[in-house]
């Protein structure tokens, strides 16, 4: 969880685990890789992430979340709905009756891993590469969303947040896995994302 402000709480999640054959990005190959990374798969959460979702937020209290938001940009959009739906059943089984609002701004970062790395590369390297690639892209240029248009973003974000903690609202977003790094450097760096380096985003 980060927080934006101090009088109300904003939990930001990943969304769930993937379906088969897309549980485990460490061990998908090379296109398969690339094409979630462009949204041509846009495969939903598999059966076992709400059971997951209970046992990894043992402790938390969502019991004054009021809004749940998911990305409904239209890319990679089914896992982060589907996470949310289930986000909102588990509230409401515990008493607590969040509304459900799609925010296009909390998607996945843009890239493509075509254009981060060869094959020969991956093969090599891994996924831990793709993610060095993707943050040396977004500050020096490259196949990312850059560094520019990513806090854009969490601009509006923080805006929204602003808000409803004038409203004294808690509210959960269920994102994605590259734009919560960033966004938790954003959250915990005194220039924001302004001046970022590939050393601040790999921490």
């Amino acid at each position: 969880m980060q927080k934006f402000t101090e009088k109300s709480e904003f939990f930001f999640i990943r969304h769930g685990q993937l379906m088969p054959p897309y549980l485990d990005h460490l061990k998908m190959d090379y296109a398969t890789l690339a094409d979630l990374s462009t949204g041509v798969l846009d495969p939903g959460i598999n059966d076992s992430a709400p059971e997951l979702l209970a046992r990894q937020t043992t402790g938390v209290d969502f019991s004054q979340v009021s809004v749940v938001y998911y990305n409904n940009s239209g890319k990679s959009s089914q896992r982060s709905l589907e996470s949310a739906n289930h986000i909102v059943h588990y509230l409401k089984s515990k008493g607590v009756d969040p509304t459900l609002r799609g925010l296009p701004d909390i998607h996945e970062v843009d890239f493509d891993v075509r254009g981060l790395l060869s094959e020969f590369e991956f093969k090599h390297s891994g996924m831990p590469a793709i993610r060095m690639a993707l943050y040396n892209a977004a500050v020096n240029g490259g196949a990312t969303e850059p560094l520019a248009k990513i806090a854009k973003r969490i601009k509006v974000l923080q805006n929204l947040v602003s808000t409803h903690d004038a409203n004294g609202e808690s509210v959960l977003f269920v994102t994605h896995d590259f734009f919560m790094r960033f966004l938790e450097v954003y959250i915990t760096r005194q220039d924001r994302l302004d001046g970022a380096n590939v050393s601040d985003l790999g921490k």
